[in-house]
């Protein structure tokens, strides 16, 4: 019996030369230009040349390397083989390497470099950035932690540290879907704080700082502010009118806002609109956030300077829009700044006759509007007589989310009417109660408890403005806080 080879030859004769070691063909295979770092969870271009006796060598395979990740190429007719190597690797020091593992006719050969994996970098944005909350309140800080590519980054803990001279707390809070975490308990007196939100790295605790460094994402800090203060005592009535007028001494016009103390009966100036850009135009609906800041949507489109929107046939405001004012002073010295918060126009609300006339915000950050006349956004079809609910997915410059039925005024007798409408509206969640003011309802404020179908109401006259000094005015929008 001779001797039986494993070589298989892939099935062909050998030719009788080339198959001994000292036979083979020498080959060479450099990395070109090889990067020396990259970041975790992106990706690297990596290319080599291979070739023998100095020609390139085409048609063969190439096996890139960083630390334990592989891939291959083949190489083309210039002896190039090129591949992206995603860099899922625990960052740190490796090396890089290509390797030809050589065959029959040619010798394998290799080469290698140093490759650094990087931590990919985060962030994390706060809003709001700054807050007043009564006493006993909840907080509306809401942290957004994202990636080095601004992508939400979910399911990992961030720490909220608040604290002042009045005491501190801290609590951990694990990110949703959407890389938000969201903190709502807040057990301290009334004072100034600060607000800290971490992720990763150096927690400095009360109790303590803590370290939890991550292996593959660096950590990300920002901060706020926060005032807790004592809490109204008083509940106060606020209403705003589509015209002039003067009452208990206070002149008004229509893009003002007045307080009611609804157990004093004292009127006052909340909100001047001509301080802030509104003179003229009409405020038509107004609520107030968590965080003091103000919403308000107006009867016209106009252009305001103080908003930071380019304008579009010398208009920046739709009535479908709804603007968010944040105070630094209220009464008969308003100041503050403008935002866009809610653009009508993304989700399908048309001026002029979608324009918004009611409007209330739920504690859940739905937003419940009525609208000048018929409403239609994808399959959902209301009347001016509705209540429709948004929720929103984003807001601002591109707001997104959803529309559904809220409140079906039509089914309602004293609703249906004809040309009947609702010109104001203020949700009490706690109450369950629906404050409504109506087109033909002579400048009073109606409170509907909703029966358990959550349609049917018993009405209530809550507020009758023509006994209590406002005569007949046209009341447009309402809230009571």
């Amino acid at each position: 019996v001779g001797l039986v080879s494993a070589a298989t030859n892939l099935g062909q004769y050998y030719n009788g030369a080339g198959t001994a070691e000292g036979d083979l063909v020498e080959t060479a295979v450099s990395l070109q230009s090889p990067p020396t770092s990259g970041t975790y969870g992106t990706k690297v271009s990596l290319s080599a040349l291979l070739t023998a006796n100095g020609e390139p060598l085409a048609n063969q395979f190439l096996s890139f390397r960083i630390g334990s990740q592989t891939r291959t190429a083949l190489t083309d007719a210039s002896g190039v083989a090129a591949v992206e190597m995603p860099l899922l690797g625990l960052p740190g020091d490796t090396d890089m390497a290509v390797i030809y593992g050589g065959d029959l006719t040619y010798q394998s050969s290799f080469d290698t470099a140093p490759f650094t994996v990087n931590k990919q970098a985060t962030s994390l944005v706060l809003e709001p950035a700054e807050a007043i909350v009564e006493e006993g309140g909840q907080a509306p800080f809401v942290a957004t932690l994202m990636d080095a590519a601004e992508r939400p980054f979910g399911q990992k803990t961030v720490f909220f540290i608040i604290s002042g001279e009045n005491g501190a707390y801290a609590e951990a809070v694990i990110t949703d879907f959407a890389g938000r975490a969201s903190l709502t308990a807040l057990p301290l007196p009334i004072g100034e704080y600060t607000v800290d939100v971490y992720f990763s790295g150096v927690v400095p605790l009360p109790s303590g700082s803590l370290n939890l460094a991550d292996d593959r994402y660096l950590p990300a800090t920002t901060s706020g502010s926060l005032s807790i203060v004592e809490p109204a005592s008083e509940p106060i009535l606020y209403i705003s009118t589509s015209s002039h007028g003067e009452i208990a001494d206070i002149q008004y016009q229509k893009e003002d806002v007045l307080g009611y103390n609804l157990e004093t009966g004292e009127w006052s100036l909340l909100f001047d609109g001509s301080d802030v850009g509104l003179a003229g135009q009409n405020v038509t609906a107004f609520a107030w956030l968590p965080d003091g800041s103000l919403l308000v949507a107006v009867e016209k489109d106009f252009y305001l300077p103080q908003l930071d929107r380019p304008a579009v046939k010398g208009r920046n405001v739709e009535n479908s829009d709804i603007l968010r004012f944040e105070p630094t002073s209220l009464g008969n010295n308003t100041s503050g700044t403008w935002s866009l918060y809610f653009d009508g126009s993304d989700v399908g609300l048309k001026a002029p006759r979608e324009g918004i006339t009611a409007l209330s915000v739920l504690a859940d950050g739905r937003i419940v509007i009525s609208t000048a006349g018929p409403f239609k956004a994808g399959n959902l079809n209301a009347k001016s007589r509705d209540l429709v609910v948004f929720t929103p997915s984003s807001l601002g410059e591109n707001t997104a989310g959803s529309w559904e039925l809220y409140f079906e005024g039509a089914s309602i007798r004293m609703l249906s009417a004809k040309k009947e409408s609702i010109q104001a509206v203020h949700v009490d969640e706690e109450t369950g109660s629906i404050y409504l003011v109506t087109r033909k309802g002579n400048g009073q404020i109606l409170v509907c408890d909703l029966g358990e179908d959550g349609q049917s109401c018993s009405f209530e006259l809550f507020w009758n403005g023509p006994i209590l000094g406002m005569h007949c005015e046209q009341i447009d929008a309402i809230a009571i806080r």
